[in-house]
């Protein structure tokens, strides 16, 4: 392999970066380099000249696959805590900027005047994300279908539940 610094940099910069659920755990180095060899080795045998400089279409073809591998990586790892119970709500945004706010405002937000000015739709569905958030820790397009689903358990009509995301999404923008 010519190139071997430029796989090793790109694997060592996704190494650096790669968190698992907030842990501060890594992917682990020799997977991300294996990965990065393949993805060269791939990307040589179907490189064309005159589309690009080599190296431009093999840090690319290595940098794409590397994105493909450490999301289903995360996501491998997300749903194998999530499996063994060990999941827990406050891991996954305790590194976020956003943290503090979440604990000042959700902890409190029952109680206080801006949700009380909500309507009653919009509150219970606060309500039933805020008690039970491991359960709503889900990609967002995920989200929507388990609260329209739980919604329906309770016996809310598709109309009902429809206007009541429309109503809480503009109440919370």
């Amino acid at each position: 392999m010519d190139n071997i610094n430029l796989i090793r940099r790109i694997a060592w910069s996704f190494y650096k970066t790669s968190k698992i659920n907030g842990a501060g755990k890594s992917i682990e180095w020799g997977d991300l380099f294996g990965e990065a060899c393949l993805a060269y080795l791939k990307a040589i045998q179907s490189y064309k000249p005159g589309d690009a400089k080599e190296t431009t279409f093999a840090y690319q073809a290595m940098k794409n696959r590397l994105i493909t591998f450490c999301n289903k990586e995360l996501k491998y790892q997300f749903l194998l805590q999530k499996d063994k119970g060990v999941f827990n709500w406050a891991d996954l945004i305790a590194e976020t900027p956003e943290y503090e706010f979440f604990e000042r405002s959700f902890t409190s937000l029952p109680r206080s005047d801006v949700f009380k000015a909500f309507s009653q739709d919009t509150r219970t569905i606060i309500n039933l994300v805020l008690r039970e958030p491991q359960k709503y820790a889900v990609p967002p397009r995920t989200v929507l279908g388990k609260i329209r689903k739980r919604l329906q358990g309770k016996g809310w009509g598709e109309s009902r539940i429809n206007e009541s995301i429309r109503v809480l999404k503009k109440e919370l923008s």
